[in-house]
């Protein structure tokens, strides 16, 4: 990864920033996951090889599956669409 590329604690902080009142987030070996607690909504989330961010999960049976930049402003606007 480049060094503008964001780490995946970065993204963790940003999640917690944005996020923090109404969803969780726990951080694992190479990903993370956002959660409103229920087996039913989460996204799971990594930083691709090729510096993209990886968002994949579900909301109450839609399955997701998306990829953004790997900028705080893309992965915004990217789950608001999506959770």
């Amino acid at each position: 990864m480049s060094d503008s590329t964001p780490d995946i604690t970065d993204v963790k902080a940003w999640l917690d920033d944005e996020y923090n009142q109404y969803m969780s987030t726990y951080l694992y070996d190479n990903y993370l996951r956002l959660t409103n607690g229920s087996a039913a909504h989460f996204v799971d989330i990594r930083i691709t090889d090729d510096e993209e961010i990886q968002l994949f999960g579900e909301r109450y049976g839609d399955q997701i599956d998306k990829r953004c930049e790997a900028t705080r402003e893309s992965l915004l606007e990217t789950l608001s669409s999506t959770i």
